[in-house]
């Protein structure tokens, strides 16, 4: 089910993929930049090391919010339906997904958006499947 959560952080992981990755970095916006990702959360130990935790998708894609609509871009490739077949449906609710309920942003805003939640990740897969270049 799309809208049920991992119950604990070792299901997170296996289920989805987790990717942590610990740093000396103190600052995750200064990772995130370096790395070009998105992260969900991060904690600095006692130790001082920066541990950040993201989905695997988050380095992936990211929905480009222009003149009101939103498009799915993987990697650099822009998803749309004059090159690729796709469920629609599901193109629609990934891209609300992602800048309404994940960044609380809006289409009006323009932007890039990237997922940030279990759902969004759900839906990516399952969008993925649905995705065949014409």
């Amino acid at each position: 089910m799309i809208n049920e959560l991992p119950r604990t952080a070792e299901e997170a992981e296996r289920e989805m993929g987790i990717v942590t990755i610990t740093t000396e970095k103190k600052d995750i916006s200064e990772l995130e930049k370096e790395m070009n990702a998105h992260f969900l959360w991060g904690e600095v130990a006692a130790d001082g090391k920066l541990t950040a935790h993201m989905l695997p998708t988050t380095a992936d894609f990211y929905v480009n919010v222009w003149n009101c609509q939103g498009t799915i871009v993987i990697g650099e490739t822009v998803i749309h339906d004059g090159n690729f077949n796709f469920d629609v449906q599901l193109y629609e609710k990934l891209v609300e997904t992602v800048v309404y309920d994940d960044n609380d942003g809006a289409i009006n805003w323009s932007g890039l958006y990237y997922p940030r939640t279990y759902k969004s990740a759900r839906l990516f897969k399952k969008f993925l499947k649905t995705l065949k270049a014409k």
